[in-house]
């Protein structure tokens, strides 16, 4: 199982609208998975600090550009 920080802005324009598919999709494959939502890139950094020591990788998704 691959531990993995799931960094999403469900604020974006279509942030939130495949999550669901998404986060299926990422558990079929065997993630296990902590989810934060921030709609500030700024915040990144200090989030994935927050977790790093509990994952093996990190996925970001949900912007709008």
């Amino acid at each position: 199982m691959t531990r993995a920080l799931l960094l999403v802005n469900r604020g974006a324009r279509r942030g939130a609208e495949a999550l669901d598919d998404a986060l299926r999709h990422l558990r079929e494959l065997d993630f296990d998975l902590i989810e934060e939502s921030s709609a500030h890139p700024d915040t990144l950094p200090e989030l994935i600090r927050k977790h790093c020591h509990e994952i093996d990788r990190v996925i970001v998704g949900g912007g709008d550009g």
